[in-house]
This record gives C-alpha cells, structure tokens and sequence, in this order.
C-alpha cells in the first residue's frame, strides 16, 4: 500500500493508489479482505483528489 497514515488516537488508514485501468492484485485484496474484517480502514484511490476525500472523511468521522 502507498500511504499509511497513523493518526494519534484511533486505527490506522492505508491508501492503495492505482491509475486508471489499473487494479488491486490478488494480495493486495486479501490484505484489503483481512483489514476490512477487522474493522481497519483501507481504500483504493485514483487521484489526489480522491486521496484528500478519503482522509476528510476520516477525519469527519472520528470527530463525531
């Protein structure tokens, strides 16, 4: 994965980058299947834009 992000409180976030046309590999899904059925955040992002999205809400969430 491309980008971990260890807030101070709370779980980690790991962010795949992939281009456009461009998939998760076979161990990356397993790994995305592990973290998800831990209740650890994972994603898959196309751009910076998305990037920023994923981690705004995020942030929104553990605010709340």
């Amino acid at each position: 994965f491309d980008v971990i992000v260890y807030p101070p409180a709370g779980s980690d976030i790991w962010i795949e980058l992939k281009a456009h046309g461009n998939y998760l590999t076979d161990e990356q899904k397993a790994w995305r299947d592990w973290r998800e059925a831990h209740g650890r955040p994972c994603h898959v992002a196309r751009s910076l834009g998305e990037v920023v999205s994923i981690m705004k809400e995020y942030l929104a969430r553990k605010a709340a």
